[in-house]
């Protein structure tokens, strides 16, 4: 049996309605809910990490510690860095940077670096981006600039865009692509904007829902294909 793995933040709802039919709880891990799905040659565990980088992380490790996923998904909605990308437009994340990461003061190295990257960014797995183009020739590959924040408003954003090429922003994408890599699990991410460059939280509360449906539909193609 397959198993795979899908740490969501706080877009419950759309797996919830998706796989109603055939949605299991497994457990409450350290206060971590984790659900079942069941595709009969495969299965998909899904863990409810809630919001920020720190519960995301223990919720990657968690899927693969207890439930030996080889496979790590995650969808979420995300902030627009980028004046091309448009609400509700769908995006496979080709790579992360970890923004509010910074100790150059002690080593003189670049904000957001990790030095066992070559570059401030930490990309995804290159074949499930490549995928994710094959199965929608539309869809933008992008960098997410992933914090402890939820950035509001065009000036915060542009600032984002400016410093590390950033298309999007996030609270998870570090975290598990960090988890992922050190435990040699492959790791892909499609998002859905909610709130464009000049928008902030009353746009992401208004989009939210349809936001995460429209990630879920291509997660199931993945799924499928996996």
């Amino acid at each position: 049996m397959k198993k795979l793995g899908m740490v969501v933040a706080v877009e419950t709802g759309a797996f919830k309605k998706k796989y109603k039919d055939n949605l299991k709880l497994e457990n409450k891990d350290a206060g971590f809910e984790v659900f079942s799905v069941d595709f009969n040659d495969k299965i998909l565990y899904i863990a409810i990490a809630g919001v920020g980088e720190i519960r995301a992380a223990a919720c990657a490790q968690l899927l693969i510690s207890k439930y030996e996923v080889a496979l790590m998904i995650n969808y979420g909605v995300v902030g627009s860095l980028n004046k091309d990308l448009n609400l509700i437009e769908t995006c496979v994340v080709s790579r992360v940077v970890h923004y509010d990461r910074d100790t150059s003061f002690l080593d003189h190295c670049e904000v957001g670096r990790y030095m066992e990257y070559e570059s401030v960014y930490l990309p995804t797995t290159s074949s499930y981006v490549e995928l994710v183009t094959k199965l929608n020739t539309n869809i933008k590959e992008v960098t997410c600039a992933s914090g402890e924040k939820f950035v509001e408003g065009e000036e915060e954003k542009q600032k984002l865009h400016d410093a590390f090429n950033a298309d999007i922003c996030d609270m998870e994408s570090a975290a598990i692509v960090l988890v992922s890599d050190a435990n040699k699990v492959p790791v892909v991410m499609i998002k859905t904007i909610s709130d464009s460059i000049k928008g902030g939280a009353q746009e992401y509360g208004q989009n939210l829902e349809l936001a995460a449906d429209k990630c879920l539909e291509l997660i199931d193609q993945i799924i499928k294909q996996y």
